[in-house]
């Protein structure tokens, strides 16, 4: 019987490793297996699995995983399209980067100011959108700070102090970018100091930051070179120069070395109030015979008047300065007669009147302690007026949540800006006493510690409301306070002073210390307290 030969082995089956389709050979660099559509797709014999991670992920995953890569490389390359077209190329006729030594004195700082010159002018007081933060190569400059824009003044300080024509302040910009019309003296002034400011709020709380430094060049150039065409301008340019000079002084690192240029801006703006004179009469706006130019002029005016009398405020409540004969001369004048300000040619914004109002009210705190200071003993005098002030106080905390906006971007109307200038009020208001005279008062004050405590965590999440949480007083600025930390140990110092005048307020000072226990310290970059003010603090 013959032998058999042997019987030939089949060829092995092999698999797609990736979608497990059975195949007669390997078609690794030519793949045919279906599903598979990549040359790198592995082949492996039928039923055995590969002991690696890959070879046991299910086929539909990874399909739907390589689609999902397909439309993030499509997005990716519409965004460089995009990219491009926004931002070109540079040409040999697009913008050219100018050295420093060949830019003139009088315009290193603006320019640096505004680091988008191909960008229209339009775009400084729009929304600023996630690529407006994206520069191009040509446009990083060996002297580009990043964020000295005027961009920087139009979304943080001028909705809060808008005493300026931003309109007028926008054809200024565009006709010195352009280059086309030669600009006044005056006109560069505002120029200057609006882009010095703009360089304050777009720093860290850092005093050698060169933000500051480029601010303080700029506020020197605009107060030896043009201040002086400002000052002989008209009477309405006159006064809102030296109100911008005196809110630089606001915003500054170091306001304590502008004291001696600030003495003409606060002689002009204390005489502009000084001289305002109740209207006699105060005729209705739908009147045909009246002339719209002169109702807006005059409502110009008092918006401007009502600014001047935040400033002077501001002056007379924390300017550690010898202007008491000054300010104690116009208090009278100007609160008596301040309050038809918001009356007649027109009508204001609500939030407007509303921070007019803690303005008059925080007056008649300051003005309550000096004939008390002076002639002690008329206890129950002093316990009616500060009642009045207080209910006055509460009255006007009931209506934040009416006359508040988060919508115009003006940060001293924000809701939270409104309650922190409620609470430093209150603080105001009982930091004098020497003793508490009812439960009443324990409960208020106790209440604004705590409305402290809990505000500091908010606040971190709204930067430029914690900038300018003081609102019109300016309490804490970016400068003053580098983060909330510093903000937590006034509050703390604060109580720790009620406490040393009197033992009853120990209280406060024990129920903030237990609220800060529980309080998350960390500032808005993470910032770290102290040993000492963990220490003193009890943390």
């Amino acid at each position: 019987m013959p032998k058999s030969s042997p019987a030939s082995p089949s060829p092995p089956s092999i698999a797609c490793m990736r979608c497990r389709r059975r195949k007669k050979k390997c078609d690794r660099h030519l793949p045919k297996g279906g599903e598979c559509q990549r040359s790198s797709a592995e082949c492996i014999r039928f039923q055995e699995r590969k002991p690696r991670d890959v070879a046991t992920v299910p086929w539909c995953y990874v399909q739907d995983l390589e689609s999902r890569l397909v439309r993030v490389e499509e997005e990716l390359a519409l965004c460089k399209e995009r990219l491009a077209q926004v931002y070109p190329s540079p040409s040999p006729h697009g913008p050219q980067v100018v050295s420093q030594d060949e830019q003139s004195p009088a315009s290193d700082g603006v320019v640096m100011a505004i680091s988008r010159e191909d960008v229209p002018i339009g775009r400084f007081y729009a929304t600023p959108k996630p690529e407006d933060t994206i520069l191009s190569p040509a446009e990083r400059q060996p002297h580009d700070l990043g964020h000295l824009r005027a961009v920087d003044f139009s979304n943080y300080f001028h909705s809060s102090w808008p005493f300026l024509d931003q309109v007028q302040l926008i054809h200024w910009f565009h006709d010195y970018t352009s280059q086309v019309v030669s600009l006044e003296d005056y006109q560069l002034y505002f120029i200057h100091l609006v882009c010095a400011i703009g360089a304050c709020y777009s720093s860290p709380s850092d005093r050698q930051c060169p933000h500051v430094s480029r601010s303080r060049e700029l506020y020197t150039e605009a107060l030896h070179v043009y201040l002086t065409d400002a000052a002989s301008e008209e009477h309405k340019f006159r006064t809102k120069a030296y109100l911008l000079l005196i809110v630089y002084t606001f915003h500054c690192p170091t306001p304590f070395q502008l004291h001696d240029t600030t003495n003409e801006a606060i002689l002009e703006i204390t005489e502009r109030l000084s001289t305002f004179q109740i209207p006699s009469t105060f005729l209705p706006l739908d009147l045909g015979d009246i002339d719209e130019a002169t109702v807006v002029e005059d409502k110009d005016n008092r918006v401007l008047l009502i600014y001047c009398y935040t400033a002077f405020e501001v002056i007379a409540s924390l300017w550690n300065r010898s202007f008491q004969a000054l300010v104690c001369s116009l208090d009278d004048k100007i609160l008596d007669e301040g309050i038809w300000l918001t009356f007649g040619g027109g009508s204001m914004p609500a939030d407007l009147e509303h921070m007019f109002a803690i303005h008059r009210i925080q007056s008649k705190v300051r003005r309550l302690w000096f004939p008390f200071t002076a002639f002690p003993g008329q206890e129950e005098t002093r316990r009616r007026q500060t009642a009045e002030i207080r209910a006055e106080l509460e009255q006007w905390k009931a209506m934040i949540p009416l006359v508040s906006s988060t919508v115009d971007g003006a940060m001293s109307c924000h809701p939270l800006a409104m309650l922190k200038t409620y609470d430093y009020s209150i603080c105001s208001l009982y930091q004098h006493e020497t003793v508490v005279p009812s439960i009443e008062d324990y409960s208020v004050l106790l209440s604004v510690a705590s409305e402290n405590s809990w505000c500091f965590r908010r606040v971190q999440k709204f930067f430029l409301i914690y900038s300018t949480w003081g609102g019109l007083l300016e309490q804490f600025t970016a400068f003053q306070a580098p983060d909330a930390l510093q903000a937590l140990e006034d509050c703390q110092q604060t109580l720790l002073g009620f406490a040393q005048k009197w033992e009853a307020a120990e209280i406060y000072l024990e129920a903030y210390t237990l609220l800060l226990s529980y309080t998350p310290i960390s500032g808005p970059k993470d910032a770290l307290p102290s040993e000492t003010f963990r220490q003193r603090m009890g943390c």
